[in-house]
């Protein structure tokens, strides 16, 4: 097992939802159909800029009872940035189990 997975857990069920949760999030903020937002999904294709990013993360910070700090993870972004649902997912799941200190320490780092 590997690190990532214990982060999670054995319980798949808690990422499923998580990420089940961020494509419904996507899907309404696009207005589109969840069923085109998948794991491989380009977010530029898929229409998100850097307004909808705002958007996304204050819906995530409600649905998912985070207390995402945007501007962090915006500068976070801007250093590392993403291109795909997954890799939007991972973001998430990595700010669910480390914190906002892990995105500082990287930030500091660079």
């Amino acid at each position: 097992m590997t690190n990532q997975d214990e982060s999670h857990g054995n319980d798949g069920t808690a990422g499923e939802e998580t990420s089940a949760k961020i494509k419904s999030i996507l899907a309404d903020l696009l207005e589109i159909d969840v069923g085109k937002v998948r794991d491989e999904s380009n977010l530029e294709d898929l229409g998100v800029d850097s307004l909808l990013y705002l958007e996304f993360f204050e819906e995530l910070n409600d649905e998912l009872k985070l207390e995402l700090n945007s501007a962090l993870v915006g500068r976070y972004l801007t250093k590392n940035p993403i291109s795909t649902v997954g890799e939007m997912i991972e973001l998430v799941r990595l700010y669910q189990d480390r914190g906002e200190d892990y995105f500082r320490k990287q930030l500091e780092e660079e």
